[in-house]
């Protein structure tokens, strides 16, 4: 069954999609799993959504998340769009993550779509002056916003809120959380596959 965890053309290709706001000449990274979805709904009529594009801004911002929750929570929403596209079933899928080989698959593989690929690919192509915030602090985020004269909510909601409990990506979330929870090994190889992502998030949890 692990012939189904197909791999996404893009997780190896640096940038992504960014939230443009063209008269502050400002430009805001998409980096799925950071809490930015929500930015697509608040700041409607304030931004353009579309490809990075190096020659539009010039001040780009990022919010980064610790790469091993956002792994998780990553991975199941890579999960549960594979069940509702019929790709896979929830039993297969839970078959796979009770199966010892098929979980050393998931490991050796990590990247598999936009949602668990490294947030260091999408800033790469700004990364100089680029202006990171932590996803444990997002007010400071929308402060920034603010104080840029752009005058975006926040209104993100955590996994938890936002799925409920007997959903295909609560149940994965779970089971994945619990999986790499009980084995440091689990975490030691996140953390060595994300290591330009820490960097990041720790250059923005100082900043």
């Amino acid at each position: 069954m692990i012939d189904k965890l197909v791999v996404g053309p893009s997780v190896n290709k640096p940038g992504g999609k960014c939230y443009y706001v063209r008269e502050k000449n400002i430009g805001i990274l998409h980096i799925p799993k950071c809490g930015t979805k929500s930015l697509k709904v608040n700041m409607k009529g304030l931004s353009t959504f579309r490809d990075l594009d190096t020659s539009i801004c010039i001040q780009y911002a990022a919010i980064i998340r610790h790469p091993v929750g956002r792994w998780i929570s990553g991975f199941a929403t890579y999960a549960a769009n594979r069940i509702n596209h019929n790709k896979i079933t929830f039993k297969e899928f839970m078959e796979i993550l009770n199966t010892e080989s098929a979980i050393d698959h998931i490991f050796k593989t990590i990247m598999f779509d936009a949602h668990t690929k490294s947030q260091y690919l999408y800033c790469r192509p700004v990364m100089h002056g680029l202006k990171l915030f932590s996803a444990d602090n997002r007010s400071k985020f929308y402060q920034w916003l603010w104080s840029n004269g752009i005058n975006a909510q926040d209104e993100h909601l955590h996994n938890h809120e936002k799925f409920a409990d007997h959903s295909p990506h609560k149940i994965i979330y779970n089971k994945l959380s619990e999986i790499v929870n009980r084995d440091p090994n689990k975490i030691k190889i996140l953390t060595e596959r994300y290591k330009e992502d820490i960097k990041l998030y720790e250059q923005a949890s100082t900043d």
